[in-house]
């Protein structure tokens, strides 16, 4: 037992330096990044576990509620239906009141009681008062379809402003808009707002492009809400509840990864920023093929809360984020709304081209200071790597002492 007792002593030591070393060596490298002052923003960490060993060696965490895939369908289900008995309407609209408030159910009790027209306005659904509904599926004998141009006995399916169009031209618009990743479709009639609800989509399409509507909209429903993630980790597939003010959460799984929104890094990186760590991890990176292919050929989403990275393939330079729909310039990454001025768009700008000899002459010094940093990064990094190791034999051995 005092073996086992010293061993313990000093696999706590050996790991608790380890892991200080790799954290400050980050936090260096990151501050090599960045100007002067603006260094590191130190949050009030709240790590978020759900596994009650790691609760118990952290007991200053709480536990994070994680969902599979169907647990998030059941959730949704279950919100659309309190919200649907709040405000009497069918589960389907209930669905898009929740997604035009990222699901925030007191957020929307709150707005409908201030403006129930604009709440529905804002979530793609005809004013609460009318007396106008959807029709599916109808069955007419004398109607001409505005797509497709048929004529005759045909089943008619009409949003609530009364745009008529044959069931396989609807069917076959939504369908292209599913495949495509949308589980925001608005009617095909142009300058209409109205949004095609689930039971539409139900109703006028396949069982295959039902069930991935369905799937599409689980992951809409993480995506919209500001206190739910998806586990950044490949093949893990859990959604964790992170909670207000979460800096860094752990999922069922034991991954840990930040929080924050538009975060793409995997493992939490505090006390460095997200910008910065980001910025340090992708210079580390800097000489491989897939990173120069990416920087010739991509461009970050311009909204902060996004940050996807998006490829042009084509068309003109009005581009609209396929995640968050935001519409931008891809030369300048000017908001669309606000891109009146061509000209600035395209003017060459020569203090650019003074800034670009400069940086000629600083990348020598800039590429020392990097090299220094990243060497000691990768040593520490390789360290912890070897304490782990290191401490699943001394387990082993406590274990056979005992």
């Amino acid at each position: 037992m005092d073996e086992a007792w010293r061993l313990a002593q000093r696999l706590s030591r050996t790991v608790s330096a380890a892991g200080s070393e790799l954290t400050s060596a980050l936090s260096a490298a990151t501050n090599s990044l960045v100007s002067s002052g603006s260094g590191f923003s130190v949050p009030d960490s709240d790590y978020i576990y759900d596994s009650s060993d790691e609760h118990e060696k952290h007991p200053d965490t709480a536990n994070a509620t994680c969902m599979d895939e169907n647990s998030v369908m059941r959730r949704q289900e279950e919100d659309a239906e309190e919200i649907s008995e709040d405000f009497g309407v069918d589960a389907a609209s209930a669905t898009l009141l929740l997604r035009s408030v990222g699901w925030d159910k007191e957020q929307l009790v709150s707005q409908y009681y201030e403006d129930p027209r604009q709440v529905f306005l804002n979530a793609g659904l005809p004013d609460p008062n009318s007396t106008n509904q959807a029709v599916i599926s109808q069955e007419m004998t004398d109607f001409t379809c505005g797509i497709c141009c048929s004529e005759g006995a045909m089943r008619v399916t009409a949003c609530a402003a009364g745009h008529r169009y044959c069931d396989e031209c609807w069917g076959s618009f939504i369908s292209m808009k599913v495949q495509e990743g949308d589980t925001i479709i608005t009617c095909p009639e142009d300058k209409c707002d109205l949004q095609v609800t689930e039971q539409v989509v139900h109703a006028l399409c396949d069982v295959v492009t039902s069930e991935k509507y369905k799937r599409f909209l689980a992951c809409a429903f993480v995506a919209e809400s500001d206190n739910t993630v998806w586990c950044p980790f490949a093949d893990c597939g859990l959604a964790v509840n992170v909670g207000h003010g979460a800096v860094a959460v752990m999922c069922a799984r034991g991954h840990r990864f930040c929080a924050s929104p538009g975060c793409k890094i995997n493992g939490a990186h505090a006390p460095a920023t997200c910008a910065s760590a980001a910025e340090w991890l992708q210079k580390c990176q800097d000489d491989t093929e897939t990173f120069k292919w990416l920087s010739a050929n991509t461009q970050t989403c311009p909204n902060a809360k996004c940050s996807s990275t998006i490829e042009k393939n084509g068309g003109c330079n009005h581009m609209t984020c396929k995640k968050c729909k935001h519409h931008f310039c891809w030369v300048c990454l000017g908001d669309w709304s606000s891109h009146n001025d061509y000209y600035s768009c395209n003017k060459f700008d020569p203090e650019k081209l003074a800034n670009r000899k400069k940086e000629g002459q600083e990348s020598r010094a800039a590429l020392e200071r990097y090299l220094h940093f990243y060497h000691r990064y990768q040593n520490h990094a390789n360290s912890l790597k070897l304490e782990a190791e290191y401490q699943d034999r001394s387990e082993k051995r406590m274990l056979e002492l005992q």
